[in-house]
């Protein structure tokens, strides 16, 4: 298909790119306006930890018009476009501000009709993305951080009631809003190591993306919640009553309430879940160590080889 398009935009001098749909729409649209315009393989494009990106010229790149109809990826407003390379078993992102749409129209109204499953599964993308920024220690900052806290307090108010009733437009505004902010929050800080491991399952299991991150999002926590629950308690009681919980035992109260959270939209939250070999665990885990290493350096604990398999087991 992507071959398809670019031949397509070759064949004639278009002016714009619309994306037009969930996330894999829109960064279909973001690669099409690099590759419509350039010589060079998709792939070649993407920004792999153990290899720099082919050159963008910035100058080439048409502009993109984003029209998400789903709150998930927040592709709307990001510098990214993920791509998964079918002979490699890799999905990797292109990074680059040409890439950033010019306009993007964030319409409620048009998430209505999307199924409950699908709700609950790009909005778990979508708070996984602000949490993962308030945790990634190296390019987080004030700004990002009073992102990330809008974009979760609004998913996780919002989310249930639009997984519940998908007409209600005031809970797909909510979400749609915390999804576009947690989006921002990715452009300034990023993921960490739970999108590390996301991606190589994506790649060689096929689940959806956002499945994928709910496998990871709290094993993860719970292994970083004794390394930085000062910074996990300032935002914790927005997942639930504060009480009288200070410090460390306010940190897994909220890690108590975002399970519960999670559990609530019945999605298949384990590996196993979708018949995965345990032999694919070390795959998933090797794959992120050679091309995903770099998220996995910015998040506040470094896990090693093992760490990290005892992360993926628990998901399994």
């Amino acid at each position: 298909d992507f071959e398809s398009a670019i031949s397509l935009a070759k064949s004639e001098q278009f002016d714009v790119i619309v994306g037009f749909g969930g996330g894999s729409c829109i960064d279909f649209a973001k690669a099409l306006s690099i590759c419509s315009t350039h010589r060079k393989d998709v792939w070649e494009f993407v920004n792999l930890s153990n290899r720099p990106p082919a050159f963008i010229d910035r100058d080439k790149v048409l502009p993109i018009i984003s029209v998400p109809t789903t709150a998930g990826t927040g592709s709307e407003v990001t510098p990214y476009s993920v791509v998964i390379n079918n002979e490699t078993l890799q999905e990797g992102t292109i990074k680059d501000l040409s890439i950033v749409p010019k306009v993007a129209i964030v319409d409620p109204g048009l998430m209505r009709a999307l199924p409950k499953d699908w709700t609950a599964i790009t909005g778990i993308d979508a708070f996984s993305h602000a949490l993962e920024s308030f945790f990634n220690k190296t390019r987080r900052n004030e700004y990002s951080d009073m992102i990330c806290v809008e974009a979760m307090k609004s998913i996780f108010h919002y989310l249930p009631r639009a997984f519940d009733d998908g007409n209600d437009l005031k809970a797909r505004s909510g979400v749609a809003y915390g999804a576009t902010l947690a989006g921002m929050a990715i452009s300034i800080a990023g993921t960490t190591v739970g999108h590390a491991l996301a991606h190589p399952t994506d790649a060689r299991v096929g689940t959806p993306h956002g499945v994928s991150v709910g496998f990871y999002l709290l094993p993860v926590l719970k292994h970083t919640i004794p390394f930085e629950w000062e910074r996990f308690s300032t935002i914790a009681d927005i997942f639930g009553e504060k009480g009288n919980l200070t410090g460390e035992d306010l940190s897994w109260k909220g890690v108590e309430n975002i399970e519960t959270f999670l559990s609530s939209f019945n999605q298949p939250r384990k590996l196993s879940d979708y018949n995965v070999s345990k032999e694919t665990l070390t795959v998933i885990v090797d794959d992120a160590l050679k091309y995903m290493f770099r998220p996995i350096k910015q998040h506040p604990k470094l896990f090693h080889y093992e760490e990290l398999l005892e992360i993926v087991n628990e998901a399994y």
